[in-house]
């Protein structure tokens, strides 16, 4: 009986032992495998919220420790396993150093994830068809509702309330896109708002004012948005399939609180970053090189309603065509407005060869253009119809410096920049414009446009002005500048102005400031010491009057000529004139001569 008891116990014993060993390997497969790639530990699957991804070069122990372990060829898949194995509220995703080869798109549609990098060392080469236009990095296109509903009564511009067909169908928080088929160029109007309550099922109530107007006339409508919320990606570097091929880096849609940090984007060649219809969104301290497309080409795209977009601290450099524009889009249910609220500063640009900083017409704005060094472009900064501050900024040895163009009367200020070595400084053919305290070394300013007051800048070497105007309502203003060494002929050439002010500027050892058929003028407290040959000469001038001006010339110090219309009022009074030849109006009839020295 003891016997038996005996071998039970030790079949008991027995038994517990085999059940020990049973959960002991079950625990090593489950700690073992769990993070293998694809694998989930053996009580299910498990979401995790950070993820690590290993390139087919990494160090083993890094792979045997990584969530996905890259093949080296279509790693795109190992990629894409990890952004969908995150959870529903999104979470990081982390890429080890090496090389990740990618030739088909990667897609989001998830809010809250982040791409990570080791700088330096983590690359992304695509290896995708050159000649398509295809995309690494797709997100969010599917955030456009594929419905619209129709206003039924007219939207005005500051109205906070819209009437359309099924505002039942919207919630308090839902984003929208309002537009009509009403065209600026080729470009519909649009713009993003949110809805912030609904009246009766019949109205939406805006959180903000209407930008502009939109008409049942021109079949305005509203469509919902969804977006993307916190994408992030830092440290990783993108290697393009070469210049002057189709493939874009990454196509981003109804974006917000999202960007890039500490990139590198390299050779690619129509599009690097796309950003479309976008909000507060950010990209710094990047490296964009030899992004070149002919005719297109672009490193930074920024498009339709997109607003609040910042781009500091980033490199562009080697070669590219327009390192930053601003456009819109045409012929696809996207399309729909115009970019407001851009900030670009502190950033190098390098051998742009068109427009460093360019937006597309149309524009509305406002730009912020700060801090900014160019070198080598052939125009620093194009900005078209578009309300802009450029100001602190650095150009050398460009083409055209600034150029401020299109007739929407939108302010501009040019403000404390430095032009060296440039054949323009800026290139003003827009109205309302202030160029102001900048410095400008063998770099000449042109202006053709209404309203613009050039005041306390600085001219050195070469000629500093040589403009045509428009011959009606110019109203141009030149105080408080100083021109030095303005050699090369003229320091001063105005052509067919109307209503033209130079008043209280300094000129020493320059050439001659000469007005050409401009009427209107007044030439008031100006020193002009040490002129070279002539001081000032006036051709075939009209209704100009010349007083209380210091003039020093090697020759005349004031000379007029080519007159045709001879009993124009001619004022020269309180002036100081000093020159081998006396002054000179020689065919004007109607001339008011005295109190001069």
């Amino acid at each position: 009986m003891k016997r038996k008891n005996n071998t039970s116990i030790c079949i008991f014993l027995s038994i517990i032992f085999l059940i020990a060993v049973l959960v002991c390997v079950l625990v090593f497969l489950n700690t073992a495998f769990a993070k293998e790639p694809g694998r989930h530990n053996v009580y299910g699957k498990v979401m995790k919220s950070s993820l690590v991804v290993a390139a087919s070069n990494a160090p083993l122990k890094v792979k045997r420790s990584a969530d996905f372990v890259c093949k080296g060829i279509n790693d795109e898949i190992q990629i894409q396993a990890a952004i969908n194995s995150l959870p529903a509220g999104g979470g990081s995703i982390i890429f080890t150093k090496g090389n990740f080869n990618i030739k088909n798109t990667i897609t989001l549609n998830t809010s809250n994830v982040s791409f990570t990098g080791v700088p330096g060392e983590t690359v992304f080469n695509y290896a995708g068809v050159s000649n398509t236009y295809s995309t690494l990095f797709l997100v969010n296109l599917d955030g456009y509702g594929k419905e619209t509903d129709v206003l039924t009564a007219d939207a005005e511009k500051w109205g906070s309330a819209v009437s359309v067909t099924s505002a039942d169908r919207y919630l308090p928080g839902d984003w929208i896109k309002i537009f009509d088929d009403e065209a600026i160029g080729k470009f519909k109007k649009g713009e993003i708002t949110r809805v912030k309550s609904v009246d009766s099922g019949k109205n939406l109530i805006l959180e903000q004012p209407l930008k502009d107007t939109y008409t049942t006339k021109n079949n305005a409508a509203v469509r919902k948005l969804t977006f993307l919320d916190n994408i992030k990606i830092s440290g990783i570097e993108f290697a393009g399939p070469g210049m002057e091929t189709l493939p874009r880096f990454f196509g981003g849609y109804l974006l917000r609180n999202s960007g890039f940090t500490n990139c590198k984007v390299r050779d690619w060649g129509r599009i690097a970053v796309d950003l479309t219809d976008c909000l507060d969104c950010m990209v710094s301290d990047c490296v964009f090189e030899n992004v070149f497309y002919t005719g297109i080409g672009y490193s930074v795209a920024i498009g339709n309603a997109s607003e609040n977009i910042d781009i500091e601290r980033c490199t562009f450099r080697k070669k590219g065509r327009h390192y930053i524009v601003v456009s819109a889009s045409t012929g696809t249910y996207i399309n729909g407005g115009f970019t407001r609220n851009l900030l670009i500063t502190s950033n190098y640009f390098e051998a742009s060869t068109q427009e460093a900083v360019n937006t597309h017409d149309p524009f509305i704005g406002p730009i912020i253009i700060a801090g900014n060094s160019f070198a080598g472009c052939g125009k620093g900064i194009e900005v078209s119809n578009g309300y802009s501050t450029i100001k602190d900024n650095i150009f050398k040895n460009c083409g055209i410096g600034v150029q401020l163009w299109g007739s929407e009367k939108r302010e501009g200020t040019v403000y404390a920049n430095s032009f060296i070595d440039c054949e323009y400084s800026a290139y003003l053919e827009s109205d309302d414009i202030t160029f102001e305290g900048n410095t400008s070394t063998s770099s000449r300013l042109f202006l053709n446009g209404h309203n613009i007051r050039v005041q306390g800048n600085k001219f050195l070497g070469t000629i500093a002005v040589n403009s045509k105007g428009n011959g009606e309502n110019d109203n141009i203003v030149f105080t408080g500048n100083r021109f030095i060494e303005s050699i090369g002929g003229y320091s001063l050439k105005l052509i067919n102005y109307e209503n033209l002010e130079i008043v209280s500027n300094y000129f020493e050892n320059s050439s001659v400031m000469e007005l050409q058929n401009c009427k209107y003028v007044r030439i008031e407290n100006n020193v002009l010491k040490n002129s070279i040959k002539n001081g000032i000469r006036l051709y075939n001038a009209r209704d100009t009057h010349v007083k209380n001006n210091m003039v020093e010339a090697a020759k005349y110090p004031l000379y007029m000529d080519n007159v045709t219309v001879p009993e124009t009022e001619i004022v020269i009074t309180g002036n100081r004139f000093k020159g081998s030849e006396p002054v000179s109006y020689s065919g004007y009839t109607n001339v008011l001569y005295e109190n001069n020295t």
